[in-house]
């Protein structure tokens, strides 16, 4: 019987790896401003992984090397299991379990079987607690992915034993929508209703854009913003609203009507409000009735929701609202009213360079309003006051007599330029625009991009001409009665209106945003 000498195989094969030696590929790993770049081996990865020999045999080479990039992947998950492929080992005993986790889904988008199979088996006998507390992403992970028997098998039997595990997951809002609709379709399990309906409100609160933290302070595009965001989930929701449980703890007034049409803001307020109340904890999970469980006691577990008793709201009855529409009645006070939950999600498109909008349930940045004409004034100074020193900003404005939307991205930050005529900023993320006005008929949506970065932005003399996007291509004139702009394509690829020339036009609003991206798309 001959004699094998893997241990020494694997050693040779991962000296090659580290040491590059006549590498053919380069793998660039994790976000541009961090990514991580791996030098590798065309035929060891062709091997090893059907992944790679499909990027492998598609790739078009330059200078001999290609080049594999994925801006998606953990460099440290990548490290371990770029390992993994060369020497055919690897050590989980001392990792943290966030870290086996990425490995695990690295693993399977590399399609790694033998791999997925032993981390998967280490995250069921050693992991359990950590499942528990991050029940959510365990969920999404099974249900979006093959090969993954035994760890579905687990999280299956946490979830019919205890259904409300997953609404009380610290991670439940970075649920996807499509996973959380087949959680609620799911006939074989009754989690409680009313935390339920509560956790699917903060659900949908942390994925519309700019809901004041304050509930009282919403308007009626807040709660129609809301339903928009929720209006895939809503039918299933009241399906299990109509399920027969005795365990039901309480029915907030008028609950029905919150899936057939908006109903009073009072109502949306006192369910609102609840959210952030809680109660008794699950029942702890132990090892005598979980397969391969090491759960922590149940003083550990996220506590439960209770009810609350609320004054009723003083606020008036929402107003009638068109989303699609340019104009968004609502209160004057708090209202947004040249934009659109349509154009949000356009512009963070745009922002990060997508083919194809967002859809409006999945915006993953938060516009703040930090300057709107008619509430500010039109002056220099007020837009400075209020918009200086603040990165990402948006401003966008209505043409008088067109009502055009047009506007300028500014990943940059605004500032007060006394002096010099021109001081120019410069970046390659910036864009300008004209927004559809009519979702049926209107004009297309224009965008265009810089194309001579040196003189994205512009910082006119604050006393004249306010600020602008390359040298005339969008300039904000302003004053402390009106507004007048200038569109004349220079330093953009576009011109975005359709009246060229470099004529001064009037804007009777213009409003600017600060963008940030959301928490759970981080």
């Amino acid at each position: 019987m001959p004699r094998t000498f893997f241990k020494e195989l694997s050693e040779d094969y991962i000296q090659l790896f580290e040491s590059g030696y006549d590498h053919n590929v380069v793998i660039e790993v994790g976000k541009p401003q961090n990514a991580q770049r791996f030098q590798a081996h065309s035929s060891i990865l062709y091997q090893r992984s059907l992944y790679f020999r499909q990027k492998i045999e598609s790739a078009i080479k330059k200078n001999n090397i290609i080049e594999i990039k994925l801006p998606h992947i953990s460099a440290q998950a990548f490290n371990h299991v770029i390992r993994f492929i060369y020497s055919g080992s690897i050590g989980l005993e001392m990792m943290k379990v966030t870290d086996k986790f990425e490995i695990l889904k690295t693993s399977l988008e590399f399609k790694l079987a033998s791999l997925i199979k032993y981390v998967q088996a280490n995250l069921v006998r050693n992991s359990g607690s950590w499942v528990q507390s991050s029940f959510a992403h365990s969920y999404q992970l099974i249900i979006e992915n093959d090969g993954l028997d035994e760890f579905r098998q687990f999280c299956d039997e946490i979830f019919k034993s205890y259904p409300n595990m997953i609404f009380l997951s610290e991670d439940f809002i970075t649920l996807q929508e499509h996973i959380l609709i087949s959680i609620l379709k799911r006939e074989d399990i009754q989690p409680d209703e009313s935390l339920v309906l509560d956790k699917i409100l903060l659900w949908g609160k942390a994925r519309t854009p700019n809901l004041p933290t304050n509930i009282r302070q919403w308007t009626s595009w807040d709660y129609l913003s809301l339903k928009a965001t929720l209006q895939n989930l809503l039918p299933f929701i009241k399906c299990a609203q109509n399920r027969n449980n005795p365990k039901k703890s309480y029915e907030p007034p008028n609950k029905s009507n919150v899936y057939k049409h908006i109903p009073d803001n009072d109502v949306w307020e006192s369910i609102l409000e609840r959210c952030s109340i809680q109660s008794q904890p699950p029942p702890n999970l132990t090892p005598s009735n979980l397969p391969h469980s090491n759960l922590p006691p149940s003083n550990l577990l996220p506590s439960n929701l209770s009810p609350s008793n609320l004054p009723p709201s003083n606020l008036p009855p929402p107003k009638r609202m068109r989303m699609g529409s340019s104009v968004v009645q609502s209160s004057p006070s708090h209202s947004y009213s040249i934009i659109t939950l349509q154009h949000l999600a356009e512009i963070s498109s745009w922002i990060d360079r997508r083919s194809t909008a967002y859809e409006i349930s999945n915006i993953p940045y938060g516009f703040r309003l930090l300057f709107k004409s008619s509430k500010h004034g039109f002056s220099t100074d007020a837009f400075h006051k209020l918009c200086d020193n603040i990165q990402s900003t948006m401003i966008v404005g209505r043409v008088r007599g067109t009502n055009e939307l047009i506007g300028g991205y500014n990943p940059l930050t605004w500032k007060t330029n006394e002096y010099k005529p021109d001081d120019f900023a410069e970046t390659e993320d910036s864009f300008i625009f004209s927004l559809q006005i009519n979702n049926d008929d209107g004009e297309p949506s224009i965008l265009s991009r810089v194309n001579n970065s040196s003189k994205a932005i512009n910082h006119y003399t604050s006393a004249v001409n306010g600020v602008g996007f390359g040298r005339l291509d969008l300039r904000i004139g302003t004053n402390r009665s009106t507004s007048k702009w200038q569109c004349n394509q220079k330093d953009y690829d576009l011109s975005i209106r359709k009246v060229f020339g470099a004529g001064w036009f009037f804007v009777d609003e213009f409003e600017v945003f600060q963008i940030c991206k959301l928490p759970q798309f981080h």
